[in-house]
C-alpha cells in the first residue's frame, strides 16, 4: 500500500513540475519548429497563454485519473485490481482534459474566418498512423464471442474457485470498447471541423497545431483504450481456458497491453512534427 502510494505521490510531482513554467522560450520556440510556424513578437504570447493553458488543463485531468486508484486505495483500503484501476482512469482523465482544453480555449472575436477546404482528420493525422476503427471493433466483438461460446473453467489463480466472468460482463466490455472508439472520433470530428475565427495567420496556423495536437492524444486514447479492454478480455480467456488456447491468448494480452500503452504515451510524440495544411483566407 506505501509503494503504490507513494508511486501515485511521485507521478503527480512529476506532472505538476513539467507543466510548471511551461512553455518558456526554448519550449516555445521547439514547438513552433516542431509545427512549422514562424510568429511575430506580437503573436507568441498569445499563443504562449494557449500552450501553457492546455498543458496545465491536460495535466490536471491525467493526475485526477491516475490518482483514482490511491483515494480508492485510501477510503477502501484495498488493492484489488489496483492496476486495472490506474490504466482505466488516467486514460480517461487524460482525454478529458484534452475536451476541456479545446472548450475552453479562447477564440478570436475578430470578424474575419478562415475559408477552409472541407476539413478531415487525414489533414491532422498522416496516414501511417490511422488505424481503421473496424480493425479495434472487430477484435473486441471476436473477443466477447470467445468469452461466449468457450467452457469456462477454473481459472488460475490464487482463488481457484474463481470462475471466468460471465456472458454479460464480455459483452459490457465490448460495448465499452467500441463506445470508445465512435466517442473519440466524434470528438474529434467536432474538433476538426470546429470553426476558425483569426486575427492573424499567425494565430490561424497556431490554431491548426494545438487542434491537430488534441486530435493526435485523443486517437492515442482511442487506440489505446479498447487495446487494453482486450487485454483484460483476452486474459479473462486464457486464465479459464485450457491448453491449446491459453498460450496464445496470453501473449495477445501481453501485445495488446503494449501496444495500447505506446499508443498512449508515444502517440503524440510520434506525430508532433506533423504539420497541417494552411487554411486559406477569406
Amino acid at each position: 500500500m506505501t509503494g503504490f502510494l507513494v508511486t501515485s505521490g511521485a507521478v503527480t510531482f512529476i506532472g505538476i513540475a513539467r507543466a510548471w513554467g511551461y512553455p518558456n522560450a526554448h519550449a516555445l520556440d521547439s514547438w513552433m519548429t516542431r509545427h512549422g510556424l514562424v510568429l511575430d513578437s506580437s503573436s507568441r504570447p498569445l499563443i504562449a497563454t494557449y500552450l501553457r493553458r492546455t498543458r496545465w488543463i491536460r495535466t490536471i485531468g491525467f493526475l485526477i485519473g491516475w490518482n483514482v486508484p490511491a483515494v480508492w486505495l485510501l477510503v477502501a483500503g484495498s488493492t484489488r485490481r489496483m492496476a486495472e484501476l490506474g490504466t482505466n482512469w488516467w486514460a480517461v482523465g487524460f482525454a478529458l482534459g484534452i475536451v476541456v482544453a479545446e472548450l475552453v480555449r479562447p477564440r478570436s472575436d475578430g470578424g474575419r474566418s478562415a475559408t477552409l477546404e472541407p476539413r478531415r482528420l487525414s489533414q491532422y493525422l498522416p496516414a501511417f498512423t490511422r488505424i481503421d476503427p473496424w480493425i479495434l471493433t472487430g477484435m473486441v466483438t471476436l473477443l466477447a464471442v470467445l468469452g461466449a461460446a468457450l467452457p469456462s473453467e477454473e481459472m488460475r489463480t490464487i482463488e481457484p474457485a474463481e470462475i471466468r466472468n460471465s456472458v454479460g460482463w464480455y459483452v459490457t466490455m465490448c460495448v465499452l470498447g467500441i463506445g470508445i472508439i465512435v466517442a473519440i472520433r466524434l470528438v474529434q470530428e467536432v474538433i476538426v471541423r470546429r470553426r476558425q475565427s483569426f486575427d492573424s495567420v499567425d494565430e490561424t496556423q497556431a490554431d491548426d497545431a494545438l487542434r491537430s495536437s488534441s486530435i493526435q492524444g485523443l486517437s492515442g486514447v482511442g487506440y489505446g483504450g479498447p487495446m487494453w479492454i482486450g487485454a483484460v478480455m483476452a486474459w479473462d480467456l486464457a486464465l479459464s481456458t485450457e491448453d491449446p488456447l491459453s498460450g496464445p491468448l496470453d501473449a495477445f494480452a501481453l501485445i495488446l497491453v503494449i501496444a495500447g500503452f505506446g499508443m498512449m504515451v508515444g502517440f503524440p510524440s510520434l506525430n508532433s512534427r506533423w504539420i497541417v495544411r494552411r487554411a486559406r483566407e477569406a
